[in-house]
């Protein structure tokens, strides 16, 4: 079976997303050579929302469905912010961490994280009509913790140990409970950067 594109997103025949990252990631290259090309200027703070406006939203547009897993995939979306914030004035002397404190940004494994707790928290709160039982909540009482803890099913391939509604169990089942039960969204979204959402390990 040939590779397939839905809504923008590009399925292999073994149900994995390698070539949509390839595609995202060169996309987003060609995109951030050219902001580097056409602008003048050369201020850390212009350069870096010329990034966030015209090259991220490649590399993030619907991740809880293509989310990678593997070392290969997560430095391959990686190395275009690193490639990026490098090649910024005063920063090429500088680690990736140490340039993303300089320029206010996060790595994008840690933005594709919070984007899977966002969708779990539309999914729960009913902000996100689904046609399938996609999130399975825990007894309350029998478990420790938030009310909305999630069922993680065990999963002998990887596509499903990988899949949307089982890679996010342990994160948002380790969330305090003030933030899972946010009044709203935007209080979620508030509420989410201000806690430790997991440690995530920035790959060389």
């Amino acid at each position: 079976m040939a590779e397939r594109r839905d809504l923008g997103i590009i399925i292999g025949s073994k149900l994995n997303f390698n070539s949509h990252v390839s595609a995202v990631a060169h996309k987003a290259h060609v995109r951030a050579s050219l902001i580097l090309q056409t602008f003048v200027s050369r201020d850390i703070d212009i350069l870096t929302k010329a990034f966030t406006t015209y090259v991220r939203p490649i590399l993030e547009y619907c991740t809880p469905v293509w989310s990678p897993h593997t070392a290969c995939n997560i430095n391959k979306i990686e190395s275009c912010q690193r490639w990026f914030t490098k090649r910024i004035k005063g920063l090429c002397g500088l680690d990736y961490l140490q340039r993303l404190e300089h320029t206010g940004l996060e790595t994008l494994q840690l933005r594709r994280i919070k984007y899977d707790l966002l969708m779990c928290y539309k999914i729960i709160s009913g902000e996100v009509s689904l046609h399938c039982n996609l999130l399975d909540l825990l007894d309350f009482t029998q478990t420790r913790g938030h009310k909305y803890k999630l069922y993680k099913h065990q999963s002998n391939v990887n596509v499903h140990k990988y899949f949307f509604c089982n890679r996010i169990c342990d994160t948002w089942n380790a969330l305090p409970h003030t933030v899972v039960e946010a009044p709203s969204l935007n209080t979620f979204k508030r509420l989410l950067n201000n806690v430790a959402v997991c440690h995530v390990a920035v790959l060389p």
